[in-house]
């Protein structure tokens, strides 16, 4: 495996790596799971995207996965944490800063096109990512699936009854739209987050 552990701290290096089987049994149907798993992709990617790197190649495979459960008086406290790993396939993208001191208007354009992509790239990912999560299917399958047939799967979850259900649904939207950015994202998420 190629996966760079030695990047992480702590007890984080000896942790292992989620894969298709991971998601499967450890996040179907779990909603609070799901959640955390989007908050902490979403956190991740947040800081690649703002040193100007995008990661390229988000899947099950390059999340490292943590139980943090907790059991204290006779009580477990369930907990739950991800870290994005594997880097081999980063790419560096403009940052912020790169596109205000672009030279021209068409420079600046250029730039922010292409960190808009890349950060669409990635999101796009963490939204199927999610899907698979909830749904308890293989990544794989969810990304081999059509538009429509994904589409179908995501608006089922929006007009459930369940307002956390429809919530999740919207951000899975959201996420492979390629209309927000990771602020965006991460704003609107943290809202519902906040209300939840």
């Amino acid at each position: 495996s190629r996966r760079r552990h030695t990047r992480l701290q702590g007890d984080w290096s000896s942790d292992v790596c989620s894969s298709d089987l991971d998601i499967m049994e450890t996040f179907k149907g779990d909603i609070d799971a799901v959640f955390a798993l989007a908050h902490d992709a979403l956190g991740g990617l947040k800081h690649l995207h703002d040193i100007g790197l995008q990661h390229n190649d988000l899947k099950p495979d390059n999340l490292l996965y943590k139980d943090t459960s907790e059991k204290s008086d006779g009580v477990t406290v369930t907990g739950r944490s991800i870290k994005v790993g594997d880097f081999d396939n980063m790419v560096k993208i403009p940052t912020k800063a790169e596109i205000a001191a672009a030279g021209s208007e068409d420079e600046e354009q250029r730039l922010s096109n292409n960190r808009h992509w890349a950060v669409a790239n990635d999101l796009d990912r963490v939204g199927k990512i999610v899907l698979a999560a909830f749904r308890g299917e293989k990544f794989g399958d969810i990304l081999g699936m059509s538009d429509i047939a994904r589409g179908k799967l995501i608006d089922t979850m929006i007009a459930a009854d369940d307002r956390d259900l429809s919530a999740l649904g919207n951000f899975v939207k959201d996420c492979i739209s390629g209309k927000l950015n990771t602020e965006g994202l991460m704003g609107r998420f943290s809202e519902f987050l906040g209300s939840y």
